[in-house]
Order: C-alpha cells, then structure tokens, then sequence
C-alpha cells in the first residue's frame, strides 16, 4: 500500500501538469467555442490545486494509516469534516449578508442622488 500511495504521487503530478496544459484545446476538440474553452482553462487553473494537494494528503494519510498513527489520520478527517461543514453552513449566510449590504448601499446611493 505504501507503493500505491508513492506511485499515486508519482504520476498524478504529471498528469495534473497535462490536465493544466491540456484542457483548452480537449474542450475545443469536443466542439465547445473558444469562450467556454478559455472558461474551463480558467477553472483547471483554479480547481488543479485541491485536487493536488487533496491526493498528496490521501497519500500521505495512507502512509500514517499503514504505519500505526491512526490518531492522526482520525483527527484530520474529523477536523476536515467540521471545516467543510462549516463552509457549507455559514457561507450561504455571509454571502446574502453581502448582498443585502450592497443592496442597501445601491438603496442609500440612489436616495442620495434623487435628493440632489
């Protein structure tokens, strides 16, 4: 098991370099316009750096597993499962209370203008 997380490492680095070079001209050989290409280009940019560190530290977890530190490996989930969960909760309230705040800005600035 310790070979497979090694090898996992060993060869999702460079295929994650394909993947980051790649993907533009896969969308447009799938018939996709140049706009939606440069769109997912964009997004591989931004989404290939979870994805990396996400299985470096399934590699590296793996490792722990096999080597007896499953306090570790237990403490780490459990501590990503509680961040992830608190993104998904408080994120939804903190972006209407942006938008109720620019609303309310947008609101002020239109009454400041109308009483000029």
């Amino acid at each position: 098991v310790q070979i497979a997380a090694v090898l996992y490492v060993a060869f999702s680095i460079p295929l994650l370099g394909v993947w980051y070079y790649v993907m533009d001209d896969a969308i447009l050989w799938l018939g996709l316009n140049q706009r939606i290409a440069k769109m997912g280009a964009d997004y591989t940019r931004i989404a290939i750096i979870p994805v990396g560190l996400e299985g470096i530290a399934e590699a590296l977890l793996a490792v722990l597993d096999i080597t007896d530190h499953e306090d570790f490996v237990a403490c780490f989930w459990v501590g990503s499962a509680f961040l992830q969960t608190a993104a998904i909760a408080f994120l939804p309230l903190i972006m209407t209370r942006i938008w109720w705040m620019s609303r309310t800005f947008s609101l002020s600035l239109d009454l400041y203008v109308l009483s000029m």
